[in-house]
């Protein structure tokens, strides 16, 4: 279970957070844990990959087991403690979403369904807060012919950054109506209203921790940031941290066949990519948004 709390200072949450910069840089390599039976995950490989969440809020699975991919992920996420799907318009009936290229129908109108990138985001930056997504699995059945690389950083890592750079940067984007997505439809097709938050919040988890919750879209489209000098400071600042092309914290990795990716909702991104001309051959990820985060030790 997760609740709203009470804030963790941000002077004692940089002191925590400093510790982090000493994984970076990181080969993604080493975040890679080959999992042998989905089905029974060893506790070794359980325990490798807590604590690479603990470090980095992200991990890489690998498994050759002769499964349906759907089960695989289903297997992953209830080891992990990820049971409640954040299903869409766009998800199958089980609430896990098929990402191909569509040229037709409705998912032809939304970019995850295209060639196009993807800027850095975290998942349902649109959900109301009762529909929170903090954990997210995705797992490659096939990847493109070439590119869609995937950018993968830390969140705690930016918020620990605007806060060495000026803690009254940090402090902004915790403000309630730091950036607004206005009524219309979601990227996966979904009717909403106007979502109005913060972009950065704590939560309590399920041991009494507190936890971090970003919430953010380097989109410029239907997006409203506060006319607000420190908050508009303050996502210019973050933005630049992101596109940075010399940051550290950034790890980059291309999903392939059986391999997929475990994490507490992290910023990331998506290179543009060419598609296999063969229908069989096309690429396709299925995606698993959650509720709840993995929690670790």
């Amino acid at each position: 279970m997760t609740t709203s709390c009470c804030p963790l200072p941000l002077a004692a949450f940089a002191q925590r957070a400093a510790a982090l910069t000493d994984h970076y840089p990181v080969d993604p390599k080493e975040l890679i844990v080959p999992i042998a039976d989905p089905l029974a995950i060893h506790p070794f490989e359980r325990q490798a990959i807590l604590s690479l969440i603990t470090r980095y809020q992200f991990a890489f699975y690998t498994t050759d087991a002769p499964l349906p991919p759907k089960e695989i992920v289903r297997a992953v996420g209830a080891a992990f403690g990820l049971y409640s799907l954040d299903d869409n318009l766009l998800s199958d009936d089980d609430g896990i979403t098929p990402i191909a290229v569509h040229h037709e129908g409705e998912r032809a109108r939304y970019i995850p369904y295209s060639e196009k990138p993807i800027q850095w985001h975290t998942d349902g930056y649109y959900n109301a807060p009762d529909r929170t997504v903090r954990g997210l699995i995705l797992h490659c059945v096939r990847p493109a012919v070439e590119g869609g690389e995937n950018r993968l950083l830390d969140p705690r890592l930016a918020l620990y950054t605007l806060y060495r750079q000026d803690p009254r940067l940090a402090q902004a984007l915790f403000a309630d109506h730091a950036m607004t997505i206005p009524p219309g439809r979601d990227p996966d097709g979904n009717p909403r209203g106007e979502s109005r938050g913060p972009v950065f919040r704590w939560e309590i988890d399920s041991t009494g921790q507190h936890q971090l919750v970003m919430r953010y879209t380097a989109r410029s489209r239907n997006i409203i940031w506060a006319d607000n000098p420190a908050i508009q400071a303050a996502q210019a600042a973050l933005r630049a941290f992101l596109d940075d092309p010399a940051n550290p914290f950034v790890v980059r990795a291309r999903l392939l066949p059986g391999m997929g990716l475990i994490c507490n909702n992290v910023l990331h991104t998506r290179d543009p990519f060419r598609d296999s001309d063969d229908p069989a051959q096309k690429r396709l990820l299925l995606r698993a948004r959650y509720l709840e985060r993995v929690v670790t030790p």
